[in-house]
């Protein structure tokens, strides 16, 4: 993937949540735009999320999907 690529769902108007699926499988979710930054060298993204931060090569993000996130709509028994 490109920088340009990413930086298409990054500066989306109106902004739109995104989640980038790695090449290791991992997936980070941008919920803000504030949520992603890049090195200045280009090749480098960090994604902010739960608290912390993921240094991300830019080069194992392998598909961006900016489908909504499901959430269980069940109750967890007592």
């Amino acid at each position: 993937m490109k920088t340009d690529d990413i930086r298409q769902y990054h500066f989306a108007e109106p902004f739109k949540p995104f989640t980038l699926h790695l090449s290791d499988g991992r997936k980070f979710r941008v919920a803000h735009r504030e949520c992603l930054a890049y090195w200045p060298g280009g090749r480098t993204a960090i994604v902010f999320m739960d608290g912390t931060w993921h240094a991300v090569d830019i080069l194992h993000i392998v598909s961006i999907d900016d489908k909504p996130v499901k959430r269980s709509n069940r109750k967890k028994s007592a």
